[in-house]
């Protein structure tokens, strides 16, 4: 028998680089761009939202070529430590469609005895899990839908995640995180307004959004660059950050500032970007064992 009972407790310590995390948001509102700032990133995109990005990229068309990938990913033999399943709710797609196809039903409740929906649990969870348990950092993006909930004497409007329910059920538990992108309006202190991306974890009834990690604070002002939105995450994941109880709320006045010092950071970075542009690099890189080719664009 080789296993043994563990003699010491795991250290506790989260790592930004192995994240699992889940980003949704409205079209075009910066998820893909946001996923570039994580470091060595790859992408198994199953929409062409990338191609205004210099990345590397995997095409996905449909579930094989997932487990393709993911077999020449878990492989190691290449340099990329971040992957970006860009959107998740596609992929789920291809993965209903192979098991429809494989069990000969038009939907998957065609299927006896829930065997549809028992067929893809075990298939996704099949091939996500040892995605999840290895050692690179999993983003997901996922778009946003409203969605009516009734109360006991009325009703809310809440902002969830598009995948379908079947779906959602088995891919939600395996994030850490869930973070919605979307517009805020600050006010600053000379009584201007201006509107800032945000990336907000507060988790309400008016959103899916949440921490287990409990690194995050309640939201966090996304930078035009996605390297430096990045370099602000890893604050939360120093240990003096961790001994602190992260989730703290942040005052307007101090928000305000945050804000004001953002918008005169791009200010300065748009001007300087207008007097050197750069015309865009395409390069195609193969993953070493394997035969599928990766776009850099």
């Amino acid at each position: 028998m080789s296993l043994k009972l563990p003699i010491e407790k795991s250290s506790g310590e989260v790592d930004l680089s192995r994240i699992r995390m889940l980003i949704y948001g409205q079209p075009k509102i910066g998820k893909t761009t946001l996923c570039t700032g994580f470091p060595d990133s790859l992408f198994l995109a199953t929409e062409p939202g990338y191609h205004a990005h210099k990345v590397y990229a995997m095409d996905i068309h449909n579930w094989q070529e997932f487990i393709d990938a993911a077999e020449l990913i878990l492989a190691g033999k290449h340099h990329f430590k971040t992957i970006v399943i860009d959107t998740v709710d596609i992929l789920a797609n291809y993965c209903v469609a192979h098991v429809c196809k494989k069990l000969n039903i038009d939907h998957i409740s065609d299927a006896k005895w829930s065997r549809g929906y028992d067929s893809l649990k075990k298939e996704l969870e099949g091939q996500l899990n040892p995605l999840f348990q290895s050692k690179y950092g999993v983003l997901l993006t996922s778009h946003t839908k409203t969605q009516e909930l009734l109360k006991k004497d009325s009703s809310i409007s809440k902002t969830v995640i598009t995948l379908n329910n079947q779906a959602r059920s088995i891919i939600l538990p395996k994030v850490d995180t869930i973070g919605l992108i979307k517009m805020k309006t600050f006010k600053l202190a000379d009584g201007t307004h201006v509107e800032k991306r945000i990336l907000s974890f507060k988790a309400s009834e008016f959103e899916d959004s949440g921490d287990r990690l409990k690194r995050f604070p309640e939201e966090v002002i996304l930078n035009s660059d996605p390297t430096k939105s990045y370099a602000e995450f890893t604050k939360y994941f120093r240990k003096e950050a961790g001994q602190k109880t992260v989730q703290q709320q942040r005052s307007e006045a101090t928000a305000a500032r945050e804000v004001a010092a953002a918008v005169a950071e791009e200010e300065d970075e748009q001007q300087a970007t207008a007097k050197q542009k750069v015309a865009p690099i395409r390069k195609t890189m193969p993953i070493k064992g394997g035969s599928k080719t990766m776009k850099k664009t």
